[in-house]
């Protein structure tokens, strides 16, 4: 631990902000006491208005205190992005720590909420699925018929790997390249594990819906967080129980599931049922030839399905 560090001579911040101001402010300040509580509220709004136009991102609830009044309060809102909140109400509480798909879950479980958008269609398909059940195809299908931007969900992890473990495209975004092994401070992983270590290095210290909070905060950047404004949006890779965010804001999560597909080993690629609102059973096993009749026969199974869902 660090050893304190005395600091004398430092001005009271909120009487410096009052004598920083013309005549006529401190001619107001004058008529209250410096002890009074509107003093207070007035030099201490004055005192963070300072802070602000020093560090333009600062969040507004780190300095605001309670009981200002509205005129008081006056200022431009902060430029700190934050994904818009649902009008219906509902627990932001951690996730426990309780096993995927447990009993103890079912109290924590999400309900979707209302569609944020005009046209009333759900604003986000989250798909979950264990690797090579055809999440791919089923998001082509959302966007081909319904319009949905497919997104990347897993790119801010990816683009953290390959700055991190010196990786390329191809090793984070293709099957060959996840399987792959690379070597990363003398020891040799595939870079399916590596990107899937990260990741749960990053939940552990900020929980497991960091990721899909990052991915939207990035998504709904460009339209001011405006979930109404921006396209419906697909994402393909929704692992754990990160369908709980997606959910949130009215989005809708759609697990895919395929004979002949084992379980994972990783716990990354594994997903929490609980949080499933429609299921696609690929009609087509695991190693089943890869005609267009097997092709045309798992994509009317999907469209059937989410036909019923969506319109």
């Amino acid at each position: 631990m660090l050893d304190p560090v005395e600091i004398h001579n430092v001005p009271d911040p909120l009487r410096a902000a009052s004598a920083k101001r013309p005549h006529a402010q401190g001619a107001r300040d004058q008529a209250d006491p410096p002890e009074s509580a509107s003093w207070k509220r007035r030099a201490f709004h004055r005192a963070t208005q300072d802070l602000r136009a020093c560090i333009p991102g600062i969040a507004d609830e780190n300095l605001d205190p309670a009981g200002l009044t509205q005129a008081e309060a006056t200022r431009p809102p902060s430029p700190t992005f934050s994904i818009p909140k649902p009008s219906a109400s509902r627990s932001d509480a951690e996730t426990p720590p309780f096993p995927l798909g447990s009993p103890e879950r079912a109290e924590e479980q999400v309900d979707p909420a209302p569609s944020l958008r005009r046209d009333n269609m759900p604003p986000f398909i989250a798909l979950c699925g264990w690797p090579k059940v055809g999440k791919s195809t089923i998001q082509r299908l959302l966007h081909e018929r319904w319009g949905y931007v497919p997104q990347d969900d897993g790119r801010v992890l990816r683009e953290a790997a390959k700055i991190l473990y010196g990786l390329t495209d191809w090793h984070v975004s293709t099957q060959e390249g996840k399987a792959s092994k690379v070597t990363i401070a003398g020891r040799e992983v595939t870079v399916r594990y590596a990107l899937g270590n990260l990741g749960d290095l990053l939940e552990s210290q900020w929980g497991t819906q960091f990721v899909p909070e990052a991915t939207l905060r990035e998504c709904l950047a460009p339209y001011g967080g405006d979930i109404a404004a921006a396209p419906k949006m697909s994402f393909g890779s929704v692992r754990k129980d990160q369908g709980i965010t997606y959910r949130r804001y009215g989005g809708l999560v759609v697990a895919v599931r395929r004979a002949g597909v084992s379980e994972p080993e990783n716990a990354f690629d594994r997903f929490d049922p609980a949080q499933v609102d429609v299921w696609i059973d690929n009609p087509v096993a695991l190693g089943a030839p890869e005609t267009p009749e097997n092709f045309a026969l798992f994509e009317q199974a999907a469209l059937q399905i989410l036909s019923a869902r969506l319109g």
